[in-house]
Formats: C-alpha cells, sequence, structure tokens
C-alpha cells in the first residue's frame, strides 16, 4: 500500500511540475494572480483574480488588478531577514466587499497569493506568498486596497513583559532552538503564542539537530524586548541562522551557511614556518 501511495504521488508531482513546466514555455502567456481570503469564518466570495481562472473552485470575482511586488531581502551578515509583503486592489462591485468589511474581520486574517497562467487549472497555481492582512482601506471609490506581510510579522510583539533588574527573567544551558520554538509557540509573559500551525516546527527541529545538537544557552533577561530583535540578535547571529517562511507560510528558520566547529582543527606552531617576512621601505 505505501508502495502504492508512493507511486501515485510521484505521478502526480511529475504531471503538475510538466503542466506547469509546458505553460510556464509557451511563446504567448497571460498571467493570472489570485488571492485568496481565509475563509474559515464564513467569508463569501473569498477568491479574487485578475481574469478567467481555469477549472478554477468555488466562486472567484475577477475584480484584482495592481498587485505590487513582493519585497524582502535578507542580510546574511546580521542573520536578519526582512519581512516580506505586498499590496493589491480589489474592485467591489455592487458593494460586495464592502458589506462583508463591515460585516468580517479582515485586519490579520490570513491571505494567500498564487500565480499561474490562463491555460493552468487552479489546482497547478503555484504559492508565492502566505501572510496575514495588515491594512486596508478604500483607496478611490469602489476600489479596496490591502496590504499583507508573511508571518515574520507576528514576531514584532514585546515578550518578557515582566521582566525587570530586580526580577530578571532567567534560562540556564538551554539549548537555543529549542528554547527558540517554546518563545514561539508558549502562551506565557515570555512567549509570542503564535499558533503551532504557522510554526514549521518540524523545519527547526532538523536544523537544530544536524547542527546545533550540543550547544547551549543562559539568559539573564532584565526589560521587555521585541521578540524579532531578540532572536536575530542572542540567537541567529551567533548560529549563523535566519528566519524565513517556508513554501507552506510557516515560520521557519535556515542556516547562511552550515556551521563547522565540529571539523578538526589545524594547530600551527613553530615547525610550520618556514621562513621570515622581510618588508622592505624605499625611503
Amino acid at each position: 500500500i505505501c508502495s502504492a501511495l508512493g507511486s501515485a504521488l510521484a505521478t502526480t508531482e511529475a504531471y503538475l511540475m510538466a503542466t506547469w513546466t509546458v505553460a510556464n514555455e509557451r511563446d504567448a502567456k497571460r498571467l493570472r494572480l489570485l488571492v485568496v481570503f481565509d475563509s474559515t469564518d464564513g467569508l463569501s466570495p473569498a477568491k479574487y483574480s485578475n481574469g478567467t481562472i481555469q477549472s478554477g473552485s468555488g466562486t472567484i470575482r475577477p475584480h484584482l488588478r495592481h498587485v505590487g511586488k513582493i519585497s524582502g531581502k535578507v542580510n546574511p551578515l546580521e542573520s536578519t531577514a526582512q519581512i516580506s509583503g505586498t499590496t493589491f486592489e480589489i474592485v467591489d462591485v455592487d458593494g460586495e466587499l464592502v458589506a462583508n468589511i463591515s460585516a468580517k474581520e479582515f485586519r490579520e486574517r490570513e491571505c494567500t497569493l498564487y500565480v499561474g497562467y490562463d491555460d493552468v487549472d487552479e489546482a497547478n497555481f503555484e504559492k508565492v506568498l502566505v501572510g496575514k492582512i495588515t491594512g486596508y482601506r478604500s483607496s478611490k471609490p469602489g476600489v479596496w486596497s490591502f496590504s499583507i506581510d508573511d508571518v515574520r510579522r507576528s514576531m514584532k510583539k514585546m515578550i518578557f513583559t515582566a521582566a525587570t533588574e530586580a526580577s530578571p527573567v532567567t534560562y540556564t544551558d538551554v539549548n537555543p532552538l529549542t528554547w527558540l520554538l517554546d518563545r514561539l509557540k508558549n502562551n506565557d509573559a515570555n512567549s509570542l503564542n503564535i499558533d503551532s500551525s504557522l510554526v514549521d516546527t518540524t523545519g527547526i527541529e532538523k536544523v537544530r539537530d544536524d547542527f546545533f545538537l550540543g550547544i547551549t544557552m543562559s539568559f539573564t533577561i532584565t526589560e521587555p524586548y521585541e521578540a524579532k530583535e531578540f532572536f536575530e540578535t542572542e540567537i541567529c547571529k551567533p548560529l549563523g541562522i535566519y528566519f524565513t517562511p517556508n513554501s507552506e507560510g510557516k515560520l521557519t528558520i535556515k542556516a547562511v551557511h552550515p556551521p563547522f566547529w565540529n571539523d578538526a582543527t589545524i594547530v600551527l606552531d613553530s615547525d610550520d614556518i618556514i621562513g621570515d617576512v622581510a618588508v622592505a621601505h624605499d625611503l
């Protein structure tokens, strides 16, 4: 059964890749962008595109326009990563969107951006950004503008809110990535309480087990900090890692380059000196 399932999955993956590749290599292509709002609270319609979507599922309104570029960059020397995000506009036909905005909460609503072509089925579209709405406004009559940021926006909050000089928050000899996972997911004054479904626990644990399993750190924290700044300064920079969303939009980490401190170290002594260095100055 497992073998048959694995074979079926491999065949499906190959078909999807072939379908995308054929469409991507066409001489003339009509780009299709698709924005999908989280609809677990009954929001409908929740899908907007810039044109007709082939074999689209559910109600898709072709009222999407002006999707901005996806910004974001990594500074490998500082192990910092800029939060990725974009903007887009939706034309509100017949007041349908404003009615939904009045009835539903849109701020912090999950939103996913897909890209494809006019002759590619919706099921084969590529996911390019999973984020949350950080702002929306009526930019002009009948048009609404939305801003979305990736999951790293969730770390722009204060933690260690009860820490003081007189009553510091201390952690002794903890594995930094195990501790990081706790700070991301736990629900207390020292943590962010990010939903577990938005954290790539498996990916973070793999980086830990591959490179940092025997590493420990200790912290004495005497004041509140913004979580993203603290994690990047105290954990990411020393370890050479950075935060990024994975392909499913979950918060994960990647190494700027693999650490090599467990490799054998060459010790140089006087026997390795083959001559003096001569320096001449023409005065």
